[in-house]
C-alpha cells in the first residue's frame, strides 16, 4: 500500500528555500561535483548522477594453457623430500617421483606408480594446481600410500621458491622439495617401441586392463603394433606436430574376454582420430578427438 501526502503552501515554500540554500552552499559537498555517496556496502546515487564505468580488472598473470615465463618451466624435477619440517620423508628408492612444468601452463609427471597431469597458474610466488588427473594402475601398498600423499600435497600447493637447482613447493602442512633432473634428450618418435600406459578422457586417464599390452612403433612411412589381442598396421602422414593415421588393418583373432575386445576396439578407434603428437623425455602423447593416448618408451 502506498500513502500519498498533500503538500501545503507552507511546505512548498520550505522546499524552495532548502533548494536555494543548497545551490548556494553546495549542501556541504566537498567541491568535487560528485552526486554519489559511497558506503562500504553499496553505492547510492541521486537521479542526476552520471553513470560510472565499471573499474577495469587486471587479468591473472597466468592461466591454464597460456604461456608462462616461470623459470622452472621446461625442466624435469625429481622429488628429493616431502612433508612437514619435523617429519621430512624421502621417496622410496624404487618409486621415484618426477614433475615437469611446461611453458604452456600444463604440468605432468610420475607419482611413483601412476602418471599424472594437469594445469597450473602462477602469480609472483603463488602457484596453484588445477584439473589434476592421472592413470589408475595398482601398485604395491607402500608405493600407493606414498603416491596418495604426494598427489594430495600437490593439489594444495600454494607458493613456490626456486633457489639454484632446488624447487620448493609449499603446501598445506609441509613442502615438496625437488632437485633439477639431469638433462636428457627426448626419444625419437621413429624406431622406438612405445607401450600404452592409459587412455585420457577429459581430466582422467584410465589405465589398461591387467595382463594386456598395447604398443605402437613408427617407421619412416608406416606404423605397427599390438592392440591387446591382435596385431595392426597403418599408414600415417606427419607435418611438424600434426599427425594423421589412416588405413588401419588388423588380424582377426578373438580376445579372451569381451572387456579386452572393447579395449582393443576403443584403442583402434582412437588412433583413427589422432591429430597431434608430443614427446617429453620418454613419454609420448597422441592427442585425439576427446582425449589422448599416453605411451612410455619401451626399455628394450
Amino acid at each position: 500500500m502506498f500513502l500519498q501526502f498533500q503538500r501545503s503552501p507552507l511546505s512548498r515554500s520550505l522546499f524552495v528555500a532548502v533548494v536555494l540554500l543548497c545551490a548556494t552552499t553546495a549542501c556541504g559537498a566537498s567541491g568535487n561535483g560528485s552526486d554519489t555517496l559511497n558506503t562500504p556496502d553499496q553505492t547510492i546515487a541521486t537521479e542526476q548522477s552520471t553513470p560510472q564505468a565499471a573499474p577495469s580488472q587486471t587479468p591473472p598473470s597466468a592461466t591454464p594453457n597460456s604461456p608462462t615465463n616461470a623459470s622452472f618451466a621446461g625442466k624435469e624435477w625429481n622429488l628429493a623430500q616431502f612433508g612437514a619440517a619435523d617429519q621430512v620423508t624421502k621417496p622410496l628408492a624404487d618409486a621415484p617421483i618426477t614433475v615437469l612444468f611446461q611453458a604452456d601452463g600444463t604440468v605432468s609427471g610420475n607419482a611413483g606408480c601412476n602418471s599424472f597431469f594437469g594445469n597450473y597458474t602462477i602469480s609472483e610466488q603463488s602457484l596453484q594446481m588445477t584439473d589434476m588427473g592421472g592413470t589408475l594402475m595398482a601398485c604395491e601398498e607402500a608405493k600407493m600410500q606414498q603416491e596418495e600423499q604426494f598427489l594430495a600435497a600437490l593439489r594444495t600447493v600454494s607458493t613456490f621458491k626456486l633457489q639454484d637447482q632446488e624447487l620448493t613447493l609449499q603446501y598445506d602442512g609441509g613442502a615438496l622439495v625437488f632437485t633439477l633432473a639431469p638433462s636428457r634428450t627426448d626419444q625419437s618418435l621413429i624406431g622406438q617401441i612405445w607401450n600404452l600406459e592409459g587412455f585420457q578422457e577429459g581430466n582422467m586417464i584410465q589405465s589398461l586392463l591387467n595382463n594386456t599390452t598395447i604398443t605402437i612403433e613408427f617407421s619412416e612411412d608406416a606404423i605397427q603394433g599390438t592392440a591387446g589381442c591382435n596385431r595392426y598396421n597403418a599408414s600415417y602422414t606427419m607435418q611438424e606436430q600434426q599427425l594423421t593415421i589412416e588405413n588401419i588393418a588388423s588380424t582377426k583373432r578373438g580376445c579372451p574376454d569381451s572387456a579386452t575386445m572393447e579395449q582393443e576396439q576403443g584403442y583402434l578407434a582412437a588412433l583413427q582420430t589422432v591429430t597431434e603428437w608430443e614427446i617429453s623425455g620418454d613419454r609420448l602423447i597422441l592427442q585425439h578427438d576427446g582425449g589422448g593416448l599416453h605411451f612410455i618408451a619401451s626399455e628394450t
